[in-house]
Order: structure tokens, then C-alpha cells, then sequence
């Protein structure tokens, strides 16, 4: 009982948050301050999405114990008042990419809708660098765009 009083709690949260209840284009110092929920509250609903088993990469579902949330995001579309909320998280272990055996995925950005489901998956997918005879290997790097990956 007190896990859905919590997770109701979070949802009226962020459906004030992604309704635009109280936010407002800057006019002059009169204006309300934009209110965005707490980067902590909008993990606590994504921690909640991922224990529904919302967040799959590759059809592999990922649980809670596999990734760590690092950043919250709130990106704005400049044609709307109501922002878009991503979580961005780290996989504990890296995941290999199918048919792409030099890949593997390092982190997700998953998208969180008005009611805290995850209808968004990103992945970010690492190249580990070549090596260069007699050099240093190089910090990995991302592939931008399409799979850079063999």
C-alpha cells in the first residue's frame, strides 16, 4: 500500500509537471519561476518504469541492479510550453550489440510520458578504438549516428 501511495505521489508530480500547470514564458520579473519536479522525484518514477520492466534494449529487459541514473533532462521543444523528460543512466556492465561484435552499449536515455512509462529508448553505443601498433589504447569513444561497428 505505501509503494502505490508513492508511486501516485510521483505520478501527480510529474502529470503537473508535463500538464505545463505553472509554466509560463518569462515576460519581466513579475513572472513565475519555471517549475520542473526534482531530478530525484523523475529518477524515482523511471526506477519505478524499469521494476515494470519498461526498459528493454535489444529484446533484453534491464533491471534496476544493471544501471545507474546519472542525468535528468528536460528538453524543451521551442513550438511548446511542456518539456520533454529523459533520464539518462549508465549500464553497470556493458551489453554487446547483436551482429556487431566490437560494440557494445554503455548507456540508455530513456523517455518518461505524463504517467512515468518509458515510451523512449536511446542507446549509446561504444567502438573500442583500434590499436595502433606500439601505441597507448585510447579512451573509448561514441559512434554518432548509425553503427560505426563491424
Amino acid at each position: 500500500m505505501r509503494m502505490k501511495a508513492a508511486r501516485l505521489a510521483l505520478l501527480f508530480a510529474l502529470s503537473f509537471f508535463c500538464a505545463g500547470a505553472g509554466l509560463q514564458a518569462a515576460q519581466g520579473a513579475d513572472s513565475p519561476a519555471l517549475q520542473l519536479p526534482h531530478p530525484h522525484t523523475v529518477v524515482a518514477l523511471f526506477l519505478m518504469a524499469v521494476d515494470r520492466g519498461e526498459l528493454v534494449v535489444f529484446e533484453r529487459r534491464l533491471e534496476r541492479s544493471m544501471i545507474t541514473p546519472r542525468r535528468v533532462q528536460y528538453d524543451f521543444d521551442l513550438d511548446s510550453a511542456e518539456p520533454v523528460v529523459k533520464v539518462y543512466a549508465e549500464l553497470r556492465r556493458p551489453i554487446a550489440v547483436p551482429g556487431h561484435s566490437d560494440c557494445e552499449v554503455r548507456a540508455v536515455l530513456a523517455t518518461l510520458d505524463a504517467d512515468g512509462s518509458i515510451v523512449d529508448v536511446e542507446v549509446h553505443v561504444w567502438q573500442p578504438p583500434k590499436l595502433r601498433s606500439g601505441a597507448p589504447p585510447a579512451e573509448p569513444r561514441a559512434s554518432g549516428g548509425a553503427l560505426a561497428c563491424r
